[in-house]
C-alpha cells in the first residue's frame, strides 16, 4: 500500500473511483461528488492524496482551499483569518477495498500532511453517514452545527482547530434522531466530539 499526493496523470484513476462508489451507494444523498474540473484544482492546490495497491489507485481522499467560503460562519469566523481555513472535502474507496480501513488511513496522513498554514479544518456529514461521523471523530474534529447546506440538505458541520487543546466540564448523551435536542445544544455552545453507539456525546 502505498499513499501520496496525487497528480494530474491520477484524475482518470480517480474518477473512475467515484464512479464504482456511486453505483454502490443506496442513498445519493450521502455523497457528494466532486467534477473533474473540482479533482483537477484540489491536485493542482496540493490537498488530494491517492492509495495505490498494487499500483492500482483503490481510493482517493481530498481537501478543498474554499474560494467562497459557506462554513466558517458557523464558527463565527473572521475574514482576516479565512486564509487559515481549509475543507475536509471527500473520501472515496472502491467497493472492491471496502472494509480494509482506508478511509482512517487516508485521514491520518493527510490530516498530517496538509501544510501547517491550515489551521482551521471543516466539514459536513450527512446525519446516516456514521463511517464518516466516526471518521471525523476520530481525527478530533467536532459538530458546531446542523443546518441545510448544499441546497437544503441537511448536514452535520465539523470544526477542528489545530492549534488548539480543549477541556471540557460537562457531558451530555443524545439519541441521534433528536434533532431538536442537537439543535439546542448547539445553540447553547456544546460541541459534539463523539458516537457511543447510537448517542452523540457532547461537551461544554
Amino acid at each position: 500500500m502505498e499513499i501520496k499526493f496525487a497528480n494530474n496523470t491520477n484524475i482518470k484513476a480517480i474518477l473512475n473511483v467515484q464512479k464504482a462508489a456511486i453505483k454502490e451507494i443506496g442513498n445519493k444523498d450521502m455523497l457528494v461528488t466532486l467534477s473533474e474540473e473540482e479533482i483537477a484544482q484540489n491536485v493542482d492546490d496540493g490537498v488530494l492524496c491517492v492509495c495505490q495497491i498494487d499500483e492500482r489507485i483503490v481510493a482517493f481522499r481530498s481537501m478543498h482551499i474554499p474560494v467562497d467560503d459557506y462554513l466558517g460562519k458557523y464558527i463565527a469566523l473572521d475574514p482576516s483569518y479565512r486564509d487559515q481555513l481549509i475543507y475536509s472535502d471527500i473520501t472515496v474507496v472502491h467497493p472492491d477495498y471496502r472494509g480494509r480501513g482506508l478511509q482512517k488511513i487516508l485521514g491520518e496522513w493527510l490530516f498530517q500532511a496538509i501544510d501547517d498554514k491550515f489551521k482551521i479544518i471543516m466539514a459536513t456529514v450527512h446525519p446516516d453517514n456514521i463511517a464518516s461521523i466516526k471518521d471525523k471523530f476520530h481525527h478530533g474534529m467536532k459538530i458546531v452545527a446542523l443546518d441545510n447546506v448544499y441546497d437544503d440538505k441537511i448536514r452535520y458541520i465539523f470544526a477542528l482547530f489545530r492549534d488548539r487543546d480543549y477541556i471540557y466540564e460537562k457531558e451530555v448523551a443524545v439519541e441521534m434522531t433528536d434533532d431538536m435536542e442537537i439543535r439546542r445544544l448547539l445553540s447553547e455552545g456544546y460541541k459534539g466530539i463523539q458516537l457511543r453507539e447510537n448517542l452523540l456525546i457532547f461537551t461544554k
